[in-house]
């Protein structure tokens, strides 16, 4: 008798302690999934718009054209076109009038992010999406 009372003390304490784990992982899941308001980087100079869309224009299609060579559904396909499609957002911001900076943080939205958070239901890591936005900046700094 003892033995089982034993047991089922474990079980719960088990139990209990599973409980809170996982109430702890997703606590902090919901509150790592922030904004990325920092991106990208302040005191940045950027092109002017004309320069920024010519600039945005032939690195579109240079993704495309390297999305012909590629396996659809593949890891480098996959990046490839995410980053095709949130330069075509950049793209689509400034031609809305709002500026690079701007742009470079609301296209986000046109890669996947909506309200341009990152956490545990975005398809790509918040490293990934560092990346992108690093990439987005080099491109379109003076």
């Amino acid at each position: 008798m003892k033995k089982v009372n034993f047991k089922n003390a474990l079980a719960a304490l088990v139990l209990a302690m599973v409980f809170l784990v996982v109430g702890i992982e997703r606590a902090n899941a919901q509150a790592s999934t922030t904004t990325i308001a920092g991106a990208p980087a302040s005191g940045v100079t950027f092109k002017s718009s004309a320069q920024a869309q010519t600039d945005l224009l032939n690195a579109i299609k240079t993704l495309k054209t390297a999305l012909q060579n590629m396996i659809p559904g593949s890891a480098i396909y996959n990046a490839t076109f995410i980053q095709a499609n949130y330069y075509g957002g950049i793209l689509a911001e400034i031609n809305a009038g709002k500026s690079v900076s701007e742009a470079i943080q609301a296209g986000l939205a046109y890669a996947g992010y909506p309200t341009g958070t990152f956490g545990s239901t975005s398809p790509v890591s918040r490293s990934q999406i560092m990346a992108m936005i690093q990439d987005a900046t080099n491109l379109l700094k003076l």
